[in-house]
């Protein structure tokens, strides 16, 4: 079912009915007058924002009301307010402006596709959407989609929620210092989703780590090499007011992809292993990068051993990176 969100000024209300009566005959689509959704002694504000969980649509009722030349009006502001917030919520393509000889819309919603509602009818006059109105409002309302009943049809996350690219390289891994010519690093991706406040978040990462290890003291010896898939859960995602990010990732899942390589190197066999190690969890706590506006670094520490395994990481979203490409293109 389409949930459809149909408001007007308070002067306007017999209108707006009028166009509650004519969605009505719209198939799978249920019209909620604003009426019915601002109930006594609740804050409007608060009822919007229930509503625009609800709905998969608006209806906004233009009709003339600020008088802005000599034969011209804007509509109620409250109709203006209501259209900033649900284009902002629900996108503006899910919001329909009914709009009525003499009404202008203001310049900033200038370009929007708006309705041709026709004359305003006289006082006490029965409001009827004419044949080509209505054609057009039942287009537009096939276009939306079906929210299922409790489930919001969009919501509000933190900034952060999303895809960011991982960058890793580790100052130790399981114990092992490591220095030139020795590397270890991680690459990968990570999925975030935070509620707006910025609190118990939860995501994903993966991606390959990687590691070649040489013997300082005998540089005769093969290196250890290693090249493996991680694939970890994340919770305790936390963002500060200044910017800083702090989450844990729980070891759940390695997978030596070339387990041969390391069998040719048995100096560190013993220690390392091809297999997973106990299951821990690993700290991340990144704040803003002051040579970039759009990177995060910071270090990853094992926990609660911080000593096991410590690496210096780079975040980046990946869609702000890509926006940066974009203009620089251009």
């Amino acid at each position: 079912m389409k949930y459809v969100f149909v408001a007007s000024s308070s002067k306007s209300v017999g209108i707006s009915q009028g166009v509650c009566r004519s969605l009505k005959k719209v198939r799978n689509v249920a019209p909620l007058h604003w009426k019915e959704c601002f109930p006594a002694g609740r804050m409007a504000l608060a009822s919007i924002e229930e509503t625009m969980r609800r709905v998969a649509g608006a209806v906004l009722v233009a009709t003339p009301a600020i008088k802005k030349g000599a034969r011209t009006f804007w509509p109620n502001y409250n109709v203006i307010f209501e259209f900033g917030l649900f284009s902002a919520r629900l996108g503006h393509e899910n919001v329909a402006v009914l709009l009525f000889d003499g009404v202008e819309l203001p310049t900033d919603l200038a370009g929007y596709t708006y309705i041709k509602a026709g004359k305003m009818p006289k006082d006490g006059e029965s409001f009827r959407l004419s044949g080509t109105a209505f054609d057009a409002l039942e287009h537009w309302c096939e276009r939306l989609h079906d929210t299922p009943n409790g489930l919001p049809r969009t919501s509000l996350n933190h900034g952060y929620s999303g895809h960011w690219s991982i960058e890793a390289h580790h100052l130790k891994w399981r114990g092992i210092v490591i220095e030139q010519p020795s590397k270890a690093g991680f690459n990968g991706n990570m999925f975030l989703h935070i509620p707006f406040e910025g609190k118990r978040g939860a995501g994903f990462l993966d991606g390959i780590f990687m590691a070649k290890l040489k013997d300082r003291s005998q540089s005769t010896r093969t290196p250890y090499s290693a090249y493996i898939t991680v694939k970890d859960p994340i919770d305790e995602v936390n963002c500060s007011e200044d910017g800083e990010l702090s989450f844990l990732s729980h070891l759940t899942f390695r997978c030596f992809e070339r387990p041969e390589i390391g069998k040719r190197s048995e100096w560190l066999n013993d220690q390392i292993g091809n297999e997973t190690p106990d299951a821990k969890k690993y700290m991340f706590k990144m704040r803003i990068d002051p040579k970039s506006d759009c990177d995060l670094v910071g270090q990853m520490t094992s926990y609660p051993d911080a000593d096991e395994t410590i690496a210096d990481v780079k975040l980046r979203k990946t869609d702000v990176a890509l926006r940066r490409r974009v203009r620089g293109a251009a």
